[in-house]
């Protein structure tokens, strides 16, 4: 047997007559693959013992482990190891989600940024020092999320250290230093992270607010949304609660997210028949909010239950502008109680319980998923045998249905069949998503050292996208005047004359004959160029080697490569 691992690279095994399989010694692997990748499949299939339940991953082995039960222990989050589905949008994900990217993110991240200062790598402005600046505000931007408020991050280099350290000594040779660095940093952009994050909340709460919300005279702050009383009725949903309608507060998940669309289940009390009247109550209840707590993409009341696909609406706005919106507790003690105090009213009774006290929510993380349940919704009576096939069933709704009572005209036929009907929601697409400007993006970069990535990722979270041409002209226009700005002195320096590169050879040997090129000198220092090498050249953070050159009886000590 031999099973392909990733790109090309395999790795063999015998199998045996219980089903289980025997890897081939280790000469027939071939060591090209990453170690982590190799460590992720060894202890994600129990030492290639177990295929059908293996879960291969990076994040699932002890090289992540350490670092993950640190993490729990300073934040009391446990890590899950569970992963979005593909497509959803990072505002959508719940509790566990949240907190199982904001693990390997930050796993990821202190391991990178530790390595890179203990080899000598600071974070700063200009080139890689602002690669590594930019990867620890991610980083700390992601602990916010863990609850995260002063500094945390430096204290997971004593993990690398006692865990990695026997393989990268300098991070335990260094381990002081790299903390000061990284607390340093993060004390720093802790100043200014929680006036960035409320900018930005403002100005994306300006962008995506809902047409009429704005109150005049351009304030941030919009009057209160007030839902008011049913059809019907004459009273507020408030007066109508203490009218003998039972119904209990509902302990929802902690899943909430700001503009997250819902699919909602409620059922009657022991599975009591509603009569048509009593759906028809139902509906009428439904419809009622809508547009004004919630927005409402699709409803059906069934016999012994009803289903919804909202969207919770803005209630107020905080005094920074951001939006407040209608829980989906307060959603569905209205429409429980206000439905059930009016089917008991008509039926002349009093205090008889209509609905049971549970529902079930799911928010919405996919477009895929958002398909799925429009059409679960309005294709259930069908389902349920209902109806017949040419027949509608009174009590679905969608926005189509209602354009077409509007305008006096029958719903296109097929169109709750359809894979994809027009009146179908859908998550904006890129192009049709709010744009943070990128005069915005450059103001929090510039005075609130936000680096541009840091803004998109908080824009995907509110489902946005940022003009980063924009920002880029804005840094271009900085840069300029800087250039501008700026002292201009001409450094000389030593021209090599060889042209033929140095052959490396120092993944094979470890000496060499070589045959001197060029000797030059350098700040005091002699340099010799050669034609053969086995020091590796200083390159991407990791440092020139050192060694000896000899010729007859003479020895020289090389420094540096």
């Amino acid at each position: 047997e031999c099973i392909e691992i990733w790109n090309n690279v395999f790795i063999q095994f015998n199998a045996n007559p219980d089903g289980t399989f025997t890897p081939l010694p280790a000469q027939h692997v071939d060591t090209g693959m990453g170690f982590e990748r190799l460590t992720s499949i060894i202890q994600g299939t129990k030492e290639f013992t177990d295929f059908a339940n293996a879960k291969i991953s990076n994040y699932e082995t002890d090289i992540f482990r350490p670092i993950f039960d640190e993490l729990e222990k300073m934040s009391g989050h446990l890590y899950g190891g569970t992963l979005p589905e593909a497509g959803s949008q990072l505002s959508t994900l719940n509790s566990q989600l949240s907190t199982d990217v904001a693990f390997r993110v930050i796993g990821d991240h202190i391991r990178t940024l530790s390595f890179a200062i203990a080899d000598g790598i600071q974070p700063g402005n200009t080139d890689r020092n602002y690669v590594l600046r930019r990867i620890l505000r991610r980083a700390v931007r992601y602990g916010r999320s863990l609850g995260f408020k002063e500094p945390f991050f430096y204290k997971l280099v004593a993990v690398l250290a006692r865990t990695m350290g026997d393989v990268f000594p300098e991070i335990r040779a260094k381990q002081k230093h790299v903390e000061e660095v990284l607390k340093r940093e993060e004390e720093s952009f802790n100043k200014t992270l929680d006036k960035g994050i409320a900018l930005f909340e403002a100005e994306a709460a300006r962008l995506t607010s809902a047409p009429g919300l704005a109150s005049e005279k351009g304030s941030t702050r919009a009057p209160r949304v007030v839902s008011g009383a049913p059809p019907e009725s004459g009273k507020s949903a408030g007066s109508l609660l203490p009218g003998g309608a039972t119904y209990t507060r509902r302990n929802l998940p902690h899943f909430e997210r700001p503009w997250s669309k819902y699919m909602i289940t409620f059922t009657t009390h022991e599975r009591r028949l509603l009569s048509p009247a009593e759906r028809d109550i139902v509906l009428e209840t439904i419809l009622h909010d809508h547009e004004k707590k919630f927005h409402l993409f699709a409803a059906c009341v069934m016999p012994d239950h009803a289903h919804l696909l909202i969207e919770p609406a803005v209630k107020n706005r905080g005094d920074r502008g951001e939006p407040e919106f209608y829980p989906l507790a307060e959603i569905m003690q209205t429409l429980k109680s206000v439905s059930a105090h009016r089917i008991n009213k008509a039926a002349d009774a009093k205090g008889e319980t209509v609905w049971e006290k549970e529902s079930f929510d799911r928010m919405i993380r996919s477009e895929a998923d958002l398909e799925e349940k429009f059409l679960y919704i309005v294709d259930n009576p069908r389902r349920e045998n209902l109806l017949r096939p040419e027949e509608e069933y009174a009590w679905t709704w969608t926005p189509e249905k209602m354009a077409a009572a509007q305008a006096g005209t029958s719903p296109r036929r097929g169109a709750e069949d359809s894979t994809r009907g027009a009146c179908a929601p859908h998550f904006p697409s890129e192009s049709e998503r709010p744009v943070i400007s990128g005069a915005f993006a450059f103001r929090l970069y510039d005075e609130q050292g936000f680096p541009l990535d840091l803004t998109e990722l908080m824009a995907r979270e509110r489902g946005l996208t940022v003009d980063t041409a924009g920002f880029e002209k804005h840094m271009e226009e900085q840069r300029a005047r800087a250039r501008a700005a700026q002292k201009k002195t001409i450094i000389e320096l030593s021209e090599v004359e060889t042209k033929t590169p140095t052959h490396f050879l120092g993944y094979d040997h470890d000496h060499t004959g070589a045959d001197v090129q060029e000797v030059l000198s350098v700040k005091g220092k002699t340099v010799i160029i050669t034609n053969n090498s086995v020091c590796y050249a200083e390159m991407g953070g990791q440092v020139g080697d050192t060694g000896e050159m000899t010729h007859g009886g003479n020895v020289w000590r090389i420094t540096n490569t």
